[in-house]
């Protein structure tokens, strides 16, 4: 109900047809005004907290890096709200970015991000996952691309809802994605800090 709930309080809602967060995210950042100076991710299970979007925006706005994740793993996290299987999956996961990669994220399959709007229009157009998988192409290829990316520590509560991942064929996709991209490149890096 997130749609109808944001339409009634007068938000402009994006609807992409195809299934999909990849598909949702692409056609999101495909959206974005050319007068937006940030953008924010963040999953409507109302497992992040909307009040910490600051958190996220503060480093961006002071000139500290071009893309910020919010760290479940590294902030605060409700019992219950994410399973011991997937923490350590997840610690898995960012361990192998933060050796291979050498990215400087704390969870690299957050829902919680925040941009510079000059990051995702270097990033838009090198993307192609088109479901859960998104997380992990966009850190990967953010790191090759050489923007500065952070993480900040965020609240994590359990989640509204039933959850839409399946665990082994979606943990696969991820691994797939984060192997795939070990010798993506990129056609041009770019560093926008100032």
């Amino acid at each position: 109900g997130t749609a109808e709930v944001c339409e009634s309080l007068g938000v402009r809602v994006i609807h992409e047809a195809k299934k999909g967060k990849g598909n949702a995210i692409r056609t999101g950042f495909n959206a974005v005004s050319s007068d937006t100076k940030y953008i924010v991710m963040l999953d409507g299970d109302n497992t992040y907290k909307p009040s910490e979007m600051l958190r996220l925006i503060e480093p961006l706005s002071s000139g500290f890096c071009d893309v910020v994740v919010g760290s479940r793993l590294g902030g605060k996290m409700s019992k219950d709200a994410l399973c011991y299987r997937n923490r350590v999956v997840n610690w898995g996961f960012t361990f192998l970015v933060r050796q291979f990669f050498k990215a400087n994220v704390t969870d690299v399959l957050s829902g919680y991000f925040a941009w510079k709007k000059e990051a995702i229009d270097i990033l838009k157009n090198h993307l192609v996952s088109e479901g859960f998988a998104i997380e992990m192409e966009m850190i990967t290829k953010m790191e090759r691309l050489k923007l500065e990316v952070y993480s900040v520590p965020i609240t994590y509560d359990v989640r509204i809802g039933e959850t839409k991942i399946s665990a082994i064929k979606d943990g696969l996709v991820i691994l797939f994605t984060l192997t795939k991209y070990f010798f993506w490149s990129g056609k041009n890096k770019h560093n926008i800090t100032s």
